[in-house]
């Protein structure tokens, strides 16, 4: 190979290493750019990363006050469900009263109509008692009427008699 060629050849060896070097650097320069566009928006993705754990301490406060709500609810409920045991037992309580002075008035009740009837018959006894002497007393009161006639009729009589014997 001549000189010639030699120098033709390491030009063109030349010329390739050249634009592959271009190539590469080119390629770096690219990425390069896309680093720093990438490292531009990492101040905006601290700040959006800062946002995001102030918020994230806000909602973890935000679940503390929440679990201290859940617990003073809880406690809540167990105070209200104690009190409705206590009120479901004194319901029981009541509803069993509320049995016992049931049956006692339906014994009451009992009672009162038994002594209700007995007296019923016992006024009707003496009603008809009462309607038996009134007729009784009416039957006397015409008898001494017609006794009272006789003896008004004798006093006449007598009356009569003496003034007869007198002129005797």
């Amino acid at each position: 190979m001549s000189s010639e060629e030699s120098k033709a050849l390491l030009l063109a060896i030349d010329n390739i290493i050249v634009q592959h070097l271009d190539d590469f650097k080119e390629q770096v320069n690219n990425r390069l750019d896309r680093i720093e566009e990438q490292t531009k928006v990492i101040p905006e993705m601290q700040n959006n990363i800062e946002s995001m754990q102030s918020t994230i301490k806000l909602m973890q406060n935000d679940i503390k006050e929440l679990q201290n709500n859940y617990k003073e609810l809880n406690n809540k409920y167990k105070e209200l469900n104690n009190k409705y045991k206590e009120l479901n037992n004194k319901y029981k309580e009541l509803n069993n009263k509320y049995k016992e002075l049931y049956d006692e008035i339906r014994n009451i009740s009992r009672t009162v109509a038994k002594i209700e009837v007995e007296h019923g018959e016992k006024l009707a006894i003496l009603f008809d008692a009462v309607t038996g002497n009134i007729e009784k007393q009416e039957k006397l009161e015409n008898r001494l009427d017609k006794c009272e006639k006789r003896i008004d009729n004798n006093d006449h009589q007598i009356y009569f008699l003496n003034s007869k014997i007198q002129n005797l």
